[in-house]
């Protein structure tokens, strides 16, 4: 009824009425904004769809001169819209009000400073981050000059240049303006302040990329505590805060909790926000990575395929979360064994982040180590080496030695090297890898645990049975402890421990450890397990070579190491570094 309502208006009142009538809801509209804590975000959520209706009638022909330049309600649309995830039509909004008051009020008025920051904003929600740290540091001068350093606007312009520094990669630069900012609102607004929460949140965040989840995860918990007591559990910044430490219990190895978590933050911005929301569309793509961790690879691929087909329709193809979605398909893809899927997506992934956002931004790097793992599983490993010394040589220069994207990059080389047959250089980088995870993640995480195991697998490959046995024990007492015996992972282990108590001449309990492994993967089987196809092949492939040679009165060690270091090399040497969304 109410838009029957509207057009029966449009359609029996005279030209002149509706332009009138037009004009008033355009004032009308522009004067209920506000943007203090007492307008509920809902009726924002609300009044957008009156404001980009009224916009598209002026845009209808012989309407484009009903309304000539407002400043105060061009800001206000311009605001609304970029915070309703509308950037694309925020930054038309936001070009013509800078222009404008550059002209009227001149380049050091607050109000131009002003609308130089919210279109700085607006170019960091379309990706346009270069374009964004040139405005954020005009700010920050102006600023600095015009209020002093100790003004709350100025440390609001160091914390958006931080922020900046971070979608730019430079982690390092961005850590230390953010430490200012929090001690300055420790001291200036307190700790319960919604700025200073907003600072340890966005500091939080730059750990996150840091590598150091711990250092987030206590961050991020006395955020979500603070949010939860002070602005309740549905405002969309408790959300935010939710969905952050759910992130980072997932990079914990925390796949539990951070699931729970990443549920409970989905549902609710498909309630509040909507389904086409970007903050919705981003809690869908962080429960999939969620789910491809956890091994439930149909259900990440289910809401993979989703995310990206509504990141093309909103964001446009060369959006960054749009590559990022394509980046997260391909990954999952890959774990499903669709390496020639994922290898498609993973050329048009590199080919745009090149053009983008250059070739020494850590995400661009991301996607050759991408399309290096899929060279890796299609056997192609002197494609996949070239592509990963490079990697790990970038990483090193850019990120430093002991990020974990460059930990990342050196076990990806290694696991070249082992499918190369250099067993002594693959040795060597691994044994660098389990070092630096066990000091950094911890001897719990899961990247430690799988540092563990592929290291194990390459003395196994070198007749280091002794050596091999030790790190497969402990790496099946991890996984069934942390994954659970029913995992993937769990069989992997029990299967890689079985060849190396077979090659050591332990025959009982190499056969004992087979058949248990066949029964588990049966009763996963019957229960419909996220188990891949391909996994599936390979543990039945692995288990019918074991039991076949335990049959045989003859028998060449040397033919089944062969014959099981392949089948192994898939389950255990496989390292993809994802690009997940925060």
């Amino acid at each position: 009824m109410h838009p029957l309502v509207h057009s029966w208006g449009r359609d029996r009142l005279p030209l002149d009425e509706r332009k009138k009538c037009c004009l008033m809801a355009y004032v009308t509209l522009s004067c209920s904004l506000r943007w203090d804590a007492d307008q509920p975000y809902g009726f924002q959520r609300i009044l957008v769809t009156h404001v980009r209706a009224n916009m598209e009638y002026f845009k209808a022909e012989g309407n484009q001169n009903i309304v000539s330049y407002m400043d105060d309600a061009y800001a206000n649309f311009g605001r609304l819209l970029r915070e309703q995830g509308y950037s694309k039509e925020a930054e038309t909004l936001e070009i013509k009000v800078l222009s404008e008051r550059n002209k009227i009020l001149g380049v050091d008025h607050p109000e131009t400073i002003n609308a130089l920051e919210n279109l700085a904003a607006t170019y960091c929600n379309l990706g346009k981050y270069i374009e964004a740290e040139k405005l954020e540091i005009q700010v920050l001068n102006g600023r600095n000059r015009i209020l002093g350093v100790e003004h709350t606007d100025t440390i609001n312009a160091i914390e958006n240049l931080a922020s900046t520094y971070s979608n730019l990669g430079k982690y390092k630069e961005g850590e230390k303006l953010q430490i200012q900012v929090l001690d300055a609102r420790n001291k200036i607004l307190g700790v319960e302040h919604s700025d200073t929460i907003f600072s340890m949140a966005n500091l939080a965040a730059i750990y996150y990329h840091l590598g150091k989840f711990i250092e987030a995860e206590k961050l991020e918990i006395q955020v979500l505590d603070a949010r939860n007591r002070i602005l309740g559990v549905e405002h969309p910044h408790t959300i935010f805060a939710m969905g952050n430490l759910a992130q980072t219990y997932h990079h914990l190895g925390k796949y539990i909790e951070a699931e729970k978590l990443k549920i409970h933050v989905l549902d609710a911005r498909n309630r509040i926000l909507g389904v086409e929301h970007p903050h919705t569309i981003l809690a869908m793509g962080n429960l999939a990575s969620t789910y491809r961790n956890m091994g439930k690879y149909t259900e990440a691929e289910k809401l993979e395929i989703q995310v990206l087909d509504a990141r093309n329709r909103i964001l446009g193809v060369e959006h960054p979360d749009t590559i990022v979605a394509m980046a997260n398909l391909a990954s999952t893809y890959h774990q499903l064994g669709k390496d020639k899927e994922a290898k498609e997506l993973k050329i048009q992934v590199l080919d745009a982040r090149n053009r983008i956002l250059g070739v020494e931004h850590p995400d661009t790097i991301t996607a050759i180590a991408n399309l290096a793992s899929t060279y890796r599983n299609l056997g192609k490993y002197t494609e996949a080496e070239k592509l990963e010394v490079q990697v790990l040589n970038a990483r090193n220069r850019i990120l430093g030695v002991e990020h974990p994207d460059t930990i990342f990059a050196m076990a990806n080389l290694a696991a070249t090297y082992y499918n190369l047959g250099k067993f002594i250089e693959a040795e060597k980088l691994e044994i660098q890898v389990l070092d630096a995870r066990n000091r950094i993640l911890g001897v719990e995480h899961p990247d430690t645990i799988c540092a563990m195991g592929n290291l194990a697998v390459t003395y196994s490959s070198m007749r280091k049975y002794t050596e091999s046995e030790k790190l497969e024990i402990q790496v099946l007492d991890a996984r069934n402890r942390i994954l659970g015996v029913d995992h993937p992972h769990a069989i992997f282990a029990m299967e890689n421990l079985a060849v190396t108590l077979r090659s050591l001449g332990k025959y009982k309990e190499a056969k004992r450890l087979v058949i248990q492994a066949q029964e588990v993967n049966s009763r996963v089987l019957e229960a419909e397990s996220q188990c891949t196809i391909a996994t599936r092949a390979n543990v039945q492939e692995f288990q019918e070579t074991l039991i076949m040679n335990f049959d045989k009165k003859v028998y060449s060690l040397s033919n089944l190491v062969k014959k099981t270091s392949k089948i192994m090399s898939k389950m255990a040497h496989s390292f993809h570094k994802d690009n997940d969304p925060r």
